[in-house]
């Protein structure tokens, strides 16, 4: 079984230092940019162009649920004073009475 074992491992080695060794010279020809596709390249700026407009979606949706947790909290606040909210129906506040009654 560990013969087994060994031999396997024998042979990946070698087929990877194979790999390696007819990979380099392709590696030394595509070194520069002349194999990049232009299409390529515009295809990356898509790809760009679209994360920042999700980003920019997302970071505004984040503000606008920041309000909205800011003003349900403020009307929260004026629910338990009777004098500090607003009346249901003009929506306008409570005042105390002033002077003498």
């Amino acid at each position: 079984m560990r013969r087994r074992m060994a031999s396997g491992l024998i042979a990946t080695m070698g087929l990877a230092a194979a790999a390696l060794i007819d990979a380099a010279p392709a590696r030394a020809q595509a070194s520069g940019c002349d194999q990049i596709p232009p299409s390529f390249i515009e295809g990356m700026k898509a790809d760009n162009q679209k994360a920042a407009t999700v980003r920019t979606q997302a970071c505004n949706a984040v503000k606008q649920q920041a309000e909205m947790l800011r003003r349900a909290q403020q009307q929260a606040q004026g629910a338990g004073n009777p004098f500090a909210g607003g009346d249901a129906i003009t929506g306008g506040g409570m005042r105390i009475p002033q002077g003498a009654l």
